[in-house]
């Protein structure tokens, strides 16, 4: 249930209405998850926050437009909003809130599609944003020839839920023209960077590739005789990413987000944890394993087996990048550090979302953790350089050389291995064809002691040491 009651509702509104200048945030869960009320100065407002976007959806005081008094009613729109949301941003979200008060105030049906055909006609084909669902949705069905990872779903959403790309998203497929998608394409290069204006080409080409064979009739795109998206293209290349962070940055990184799922980070406007505790969980995970955030993330109860005495992580093939499945021993050290690896149930996520226990925590939000600490200029006070939760990858590498198994390091991050020497020193190659055995498990397993060991080492030896600055 949610956690916005009556009688704080109540709270808030005589604090209001006695002149008090305080801010007070009570955030919502369960049946109002993406919700918090929120109180400052002299208004009491319902707020809505989700995928990036934050609307107030109605008012406790004062009395007025938009009045929105109880719980009950939040309830009832909320996933109104989530659904409006994802047929067409922060812009329909804001059209519909707008309607929904309106039709209140006339004392009109209040049901969603009531609504919805009250904002606009009910489209006869499918907007951009409903081409990619689509697309994701028939292509994470086991069945098909050419299914798409959970991360490679994640990524699809991550990069065409910006809100640089709404105005697209909202509109019908038939109607798009490359202009608009190229313009949109150099706001997302100049302010976000090469690799998301790449995403953006890539992913609106093989959408609408994928509609236009599959469902041209209801895409709307039966009758268009040259497939145009095909021309979009970008054609700047990145530059490959050498940022390899110490043991001491990965160390006090990791310090600094326990701290920060117990406390909020300086000048945070909503005064809470600033990091989930289930984030910080996954994310300590990718740290000591230094597997693939889309991997990790995606890793469920029932893969993991003890298997004479040793847990073993077992990933599914969809998940793994290579497209093979993996195993991977998981040490002591590790499980003792995380308490969702001492209480695996029988099914569902090791690493659950809070808002919703059926579903992963998302690879966004662990990528998010260092971000955060970023944007809040934690690194920069405390001296830390910036790097991703996927740089972790070359580090373990060099700590694996120096200590004589570089081949270790190639199977636990799920490279291939070439043969010509020993499988001890073995080098790594990331572009030879497929493996995977369980007889490299004992390799895995030592490489990994080896890197828990040092990192978990240097966690102790910052924590006995260091001052970090945390606000």
């Amino acid at each position: 249930m949610a956690n916005i009651k009556a009688k704080e509702i109540t709270r808030l509104v005589a604090l209001a209405k006695s002149g008090d200048s305080s801010t007070v945030v009570i955030s919502g869960n369960g049946d109002l998850k993406n919700v918090s009320l929120r109180k400052s100065g002299r208004t009491v407002a319902w707020l809505f926050r989700y995928k990036g976007m934050n609307s107030s959806f109605g008012y406790s005081h004062p009395e007025g437009a938009h009045m929105l008094e109880n719980v009950s009613e939040a309830i009832k729109i909320v996933p109104m909003l989530r659904k409006e949301f994802e047929m067409g941003g922060k812009e329909a979200v804001n059209e519909f809130i707008n309607a929904y008060h309106a039709r209140k105030t006339l004392d009109e049906d209040l049901d969603y599609e009531s609504i919805r055909r009250a904002i606009r006609p009910i489209s006869t084909t499918w907007t951009l944003r409903q081409c990619i669902e689509q697309m994701l949705e028939d292509r994470a069905k086991v069945t098909h020839t050419d299914q798409l990872s959970p991360s490679s779903s994640d990524d699809y959403r991550t990069t065409m839920n910006r809100p640089e790309c709404q105005e697209l998203m909202s509109k019908p497929a038939s109607d798009l023209t490359r202009k608009e998608i190229e313009k949109v394409r150099n706001i997302i290069r100049k302010k976000i960077g090469l690799n998301p204006a790449r995403k953006l080409m890539t992913h609106v080409r093989k959408s609408l590739d994928y509609c236009f064979e599959e469902h041209s009739g209801e895409a709307g795109l039966e009758g268009v005789s040259e497939s145009w998206w095909h021309l979009l293209k970008f054609k700047e290349k990145s530059i490959a990413r050498d940022r390899k962070p110490s043991l001491e940055e990965i160390a006090r990184v990791i310090i600094l987000a326990k701290h920060f799922s117990k406390h909020p980070a300086p000048n945070a406007k909503i005064k809470r944890n600033s990091i989930g505790i289930a984030v910080l969980h996954a994310f300590l995970f990718i740290c000591l394993t230094s597997q693939r955030q889309g991997a990790s993330v995606q890793l469920r109860c029932e893969d993991v087996k003890i298997i004479e005495g040793q847990m073993i992580a077992f990933w599914r093939s969809e998940t793994m990048k290579s497209k093979r499945t993996f195993a991977l021993p998981i040490p002591k050290a590790v499980i003792d550090f995380l308490p969702p690896l001492q209480n695996l149930e029988d099914e569902g996520f090791v690493f659950r979302s809070y808002l919703e226990d059926e579903t992963p925590v998302s690879r966004s939000a662990t990528f998010g953790v260092i971000r955060k600490l970023k944007n809040y200029g934690l690194l920069e006070k405390n001296k830390i350089k910036y790097f991703s939760p996927h740089d972790i990858r070359r580090t373990i590498v060099g700590v694996l050389e120096d200590t004589d198994i570089p081949a270790g390091a190639s199977a636990v991050l799920d490279h291939a291995i070439s043969y010509k020497v020993d499988d001890k020193q073995a080098v790594a190659s990331v572009t030879s064809s497929n493996y995977h055995n369980l007889r490299r498990l004992r390799l895995k397993g030592k490489a990994l002691d080896i890197w828990t060991s040092v990192l978990l080492k240097e966690v102790e030896k910052q924590e006995a040491n260091w001052e970090p600055v945390l606000s």
